[in-house]
């Protein structure tokens, strides 16, 4: 096998594991907010009525149950989920994409955008 085709298999093995690594364990903070650090995976994510921080980096979260506020750092992540009535959303990283949608009839949640190059997308079906 040539040296180039070697490279190129070992970037996508390696590509593929990084898909099936689980995040680090949440931390509760002494402010009652659930912080899940986590780069470069794939994963669901169930929310219960506690503030959750998502910091990583090209990651593809689905966040589902009653979330009532979440904040998204780092880059590159592609968030879905679920968001109670008056919720909030915040992202203060860049290149990220959330698409949300309300679990129950009430108000759109606040979308807050504090970094760069982040899009909202409200998804009306089920996630």
């Amino acid at each position: 096998m040539q040296v180039s085709a070697k490279i190129a298999l070992f970037s996508l093995v390696s590509a593929a594991a990084c898909q099936n690594t689980p995040p680090k364990p949440p931390v509760l903070a002494g402010d009652g907010v659930l912080h899940y650090t986590t780069s470069r995976t794939a994963h669901t994510i169930t929310c219960d009525d506690r503030p959750i921080s998502l910091d990583g980096d090209r990651t593809e979260l689905k966040l589902v149950g009653p979330c009532r506020a979440v904040a998204i750092a780092g880059s590159h992540n592609d968030i879905a989920l679920d968001i109670l009535p008056a919720g909030r959303i915040v992202i203060t990283g860049a290149h990220n994409d959330v698409t949300w949608r309300l679990i129950e009839p009430g108000p759109s949640p606040e979308l807050l955008n504090q970094g760069g190059s982040n899009t909202f997308h409200r998804y009306a079906d089920a996630l």
